[in-house]
């Protein structure tokens, strides 16, 4: 027999969420595990339950970290054919502010400009206080972005304040 196993069918990309390698699911063993990826195998000499198969990762990218999974299928003559299984591993969770840095409440009038400088790095926000949080990306790596939203609670305070 020089004939290869026949591979009917193509497996569908799939996305699983992660930081690693180790975060795909797990590679098929069997042949029925195989096609139940929405392939079809068959070998003109070799019965279906005596098909072997083996598989090799492959790793590129970092966000996503692109896996590309070729999985061999033997016959007991020793041809073969592969297929390929691409998972792209991603964090798709955003980052989230644990705590917030503490409140100022001194040293400001009812204008902008008494506003202290917004923080400019997450080592600047945790120091004022502030803790984030992410599944994947340590703090050093993550970066800060904020838009000023002065509310005047009290305008009588700030007329009078602006009367005297």
């Amino acid at each position: 027999d020089t004939t290869d196993p026949l591979i009917t069918g193509t497996i569908s990309t799939t996305n699983s969420q992660g930081c690693q390698p180790a975060d795909a699911a797990a590679p098929q063993t069997t042949i029925g595990g195989l096609e139940s990826l929405g392939i079809s195998i068959s070998d003109n000499c070799t019965a279906h339950s005596a098909l072997t198969i083996s598989h090799n990762d492959s790793f590129s990218g970092t966000c996503p970290i692109v896996l590309t999974r070729t999985y061999t299928v033997l016959d007991d003559c020793n041809n073969s054919s592969t297929v390929d299984q691409i998972i792209n591993i991603g964090d798709t969770t955003p980052p989230s502010i644990v705590s917030c840095a503490t409140d100022i409440t001194t040293g400001l009038t009812c204008t902008t400009t008494s506003l202290p400088a917004a923080y400019t790095s997450i080592l600047s926000f945790e120091a004022a206080g502030g803790s984030v949080s992410d599944l994947c990306t340590t703090d050093a790596n993550m970066t800060i972005s904020s838009v000023d939203d002065l509310t005047i609670g009290d305008m009588d305070f700030c007329s009078s304040l602006a009367a005297d």
